[in-house]
């Protein structure tokens, strides 16, 4: 099996001594993984950091085989925050998600249209609502969405909206479930977004599944 695509670092671990394994998300094949021969030498080991796109050439010698991949950096996006705090975080936690829930060789496009349109336009004032919107798309394409038959209102000026799934009751942030891309959030609201966001992927994912919420998520809310 052998192609060519784009795709986002979402995560690396050691294999032997100059190699590693490398997950990619892409828009034609969804999650992808492999080896990247010499991805611990100096010559390329720099630009393989989380969220930078590269150019990836993928051989396989059968589909039960682990497939190689040759890499060339496109754009090295994780390079530009290294002295934003909130954004190299944000960036961390999302491709952790990713990684973690995401299947392999399954497209999501929608998502990664999502991802693309956050990480090309990081720089915005409005960026922390794009990527709260994302974890709620990923949530909703792999199976989690929220029915929204199921908010209610708590009061009439109210911020935020019960939400009840499986017995367990949430406040939901009401931008959450409107569609007004230029809203202006305050730290507090963020706040709130997030801590919903997170008391619902431990409820229906990590906790059911055992798996550990990433580090970067946690500390994500720290900043707002």
């Amino acid at each position: 099996m052998n192609w060519q695509c784009d795709g986002y670092l979402i995560s690396k671990s050691k294999f032997r001594e100059n190699s590693i394994i490398a997950n990619f998300f892409t828009n034609e094949y969804g999650k992808v993984g492999g080896i990247i021969y010499g991805g611990n030498s100096r010559k390329i080991k720099n630009y393989l950091q989380n969220s930078n796109l590269l150019h990836l050439i993928f051989n396989s010698k059968g589909q039960n085989k682990p497939g190689y991949f040759k890499v060339e950096i496109i754009t090295p996006n994780a390079v530009k925050y290294f002295d934003d705090k909130e954004r190299t975080i944000a960036l961390n936690s999302l491709t952790s998600l990713l990684n973690i829930f995401l299947p392999e060789y399954q497209p999501y496009k929608k998502i990664f249209t999502a991802v693309d349109n956050l990480i090309k336009n990081l720089d915005h004032p409005n960026w922390v609502y794009y990527y709260l919107k994302i974890e709620l798309l990923i949530l909703s394409e792999i199976g989690y969405g929220i029915n929204i038959e199921n908010v209610e209102n708590l009061t009439n000026d109210s911020k935020n909206k019960n939400l009840i799934v499986d017995q367990v009751k949430y406040q939901i942030p009401d931008y959450l479930i409107q569609t007004n891309n230029n809203i202006q959030l305050s730290n507090q609201e963020i706040k709130d977004g997030l801590v919903f966001l997170k008391q619902f992927m431990l409820h229906k994912f990590f906790i059911p599944n055992r798996v550990t919420l990433p580090a970067a998520r946690n500390v994500l809310e720290k900043y707002f």
